[in-house]
């Protein structure tokens, strides 16, 4: 049996397959942009299983991750892949520029991941 991974990042894709050699883990047999609308991790992952599998009539895994700042509330949480237009180098430099002036012992994060089978 298939499951196709489920991700609009190539880069992923090709870490989750490296991960899950020979265990009928394959990419998509298209590109599928799901619009990530859930408050959650959980609930984005879920998003993406669901509409997968409904789109390539089998099951599928997804996966929803970001980075959670602890003095910015959480943020950019489920909005890190959108926290600032442009590249990765972009969005590290909106992040650092909204810690500017706290104490490092106070940069305290954590990257979360959910991950979703419809």
């Amino acid at each position: 049996m298939t499951i196709y991974l489920v991700s609009g990042n190539a880069k992923k894709l090709k870490e989750l397959q490296a991960l899950l050699p020979d265990q009928g883990f394959a990419p998509p047999p298209f590109a599928l942009d799901v619009e990530e609308t859930g408050s959650t991790f959980a609930a984005n992952a879920r998003l993406k299983a669901e509409a997968g599998a409904l789109a390539f009539g089998g099951p599928c895994l997804a996966d929803d991750s970001g980075l959670c700042v602890d003095a910015l509330d959480g943020a950019p949480g489920v909005y890190s892949a959108r926290y600032a237009p442009g590249t990765d180098a972009d969005r590290t430099a909106k992040l650092l520029d909204a810690l500017k002036g706290l104490p490092r012992e106070r940069r305290t994060a954590h990257f979360a991941c959910a991950i979703a089978l419809a």
